[in-house]
């Protein structure tokens, strides 16, 4: 085997890996979509974001600079 098809075989083994891992993603986005429509009450809580300069926490409540 030359260089030339090694290297192809590498870059489609690569590419198949990104593919089956984004596959398996868009698999599991979905999978949760149709669980969370069948019992809403079981979708996880988020957590607050926390302000854009991150300035506090979720839970202080206060913008103080830090120090």
């Amino acid at each position: 085997m030359n260089g030339e098809k090694a290297a192809l075989i590498e870059m489609l083994f690569g590419f198949g890996v990104v593919l089956a891992w984004a596959l398996w993603e868009l698999w599991s986005l979905d999978r949760d979509k149709r669980r969370a429509a069948k019992n809403p009450s079981a979708r996880p809580q988020v957590e607050r974001a926390r302000d854009s300069e991150g300035q506090h926490g979720a839970d202080d409540g206060g913008s103080q600079t830090p120090q």
